[in-house]
């Protein structure tokens, strides 16, 4: 401990006096970096320097006007990584009500992040499967599981007046599915107040669709519930469906920054890790399966097809 706290000390200190002085993008590079290889390097001893340095540290006020960062801290609906918390990455696509004056110059800084912008683009890989799906059924079923405010319909063409399926959007967190309401188009998307236990259970009372996707919940999910939670869903598809999962890698860059002063743990993912996902599944169900990256290589996908 002794080695890390005579090189993360002044780390601290350096990138405190260069965000007091203006110096935010220099000073948030080098945090993000420094955090990054005193994590690496000092894997046993990362906790307890987060908590006797990191926590302790007045550059911590600084990062915590963020909106981002103060949330994700915060945790006011019990974890991190809620819908509100997406909304704040999306803020520079979309009008979702972000108060402008939250606009720090670390918050703007931290949406211009490699990992930010993934989970733009994943939002954008996800709307592209939902219009791949309505444009080749318009009387498909498609289930989203832990939904948040669902923000990439609003980036489809195809869920329109000639659709005639729906796309049921399932979440635990009731506040989420409040926003869902509010901006749906009835009756094509449905929103439905239910866990992932109820699928685990096999109690949810819907089934048969023609893409299941969930895009932030096996960032949270061991091994062993993931891979059940896979199987489960891949049974929900109809022959011909396909499965989207995504997960975060581990070569994400801002690791250690948001471990130390965002209080936000994943669980990280390579590709290995995503096929291993499948174990639980009958291979002879299977008609096919992919992985891949998004372009900035920060989440990873998977694609699985039940067979016709």
């Amino acid at each position: 401990m002794y080695l890390l706290k005579q090189l993360g000390d002044p780390l601290l200190d350096d990138v405190h006096e260069m965000l007091n002085s203006g110096r935010t993008d220099e000073g948030m590079d080098k945090l993000m970096f420094g955090l990054l290889h005193l994590r690496q390097t000092f894997a046993g001893e990362w906790q307890a320097f987060v908590k006797d340095s990191c926590r302790q540290h007045p550059v911590k006020d600084l990062l915590h006007k963020s909106p981002f960062t103060h949330r994700a801290y915060h945790k006011p609906r019990g974890y991190a990584g809620d819908a509100v918390m997406m909304d704040y990455v999306y803020a520079l696509d979309q009008e979702l009500g972000i108060n402008t004056e939250q606009y720090t110059d670390i918050y703007r800084y931290e949406l211009a992040t490699p990992g930010c912008i993934s989970v733009r683009e994943r939002r954008n890989i996800a709307a592209r499967y939902i219009d791949e799906t309505a444009r080749a059924n318009p009387q498909a079923r498609m289930l989203s599981v832990a939904c948040g405010h669902l923000r990439e319909v609003r980036l489809c063409e195809n869920l329109d007046e000639d659709f005639r399926g729906t796309l049921f959007a399932l979440d635990q967190d009731e506040e989420s599915l409040e926003v869902v309401r509010k901006y749906m188009m009835e009756p094509r998307v449905r929103a439905v107040n239910a866990s992932v236990r109820s699928i685990l259970t096999r109690k949810l009372e819907i089934d048969a669709f023609d893409f299941i996707y969930s895009l932030g919940l096996y960032d949270y999910l061991n091994e062993s519930v993931a891979k059940r939670l896979t199987a489960e869903m891949f049974r929900l598809l109809r022959p011909g469906g396909k499965l989207l999962l995504v997960n975060f890698s581990p070569n994400l860059y801002n690791i250690g920054y948001m471990e130390a002063f965002m209080d936000w743990f994943l669980i990280y993912r390579d590709e290995f890790d995503m096929a291993a996902l499948t174990e639980e599944i009958d291979n002879s169900a299977i008609a096919d399966s992919r992985i891949f990256r998004d372009p900035l290589k920060n989440l990873i996908f998977l694609e699985v097809e039940r067979r016709s």
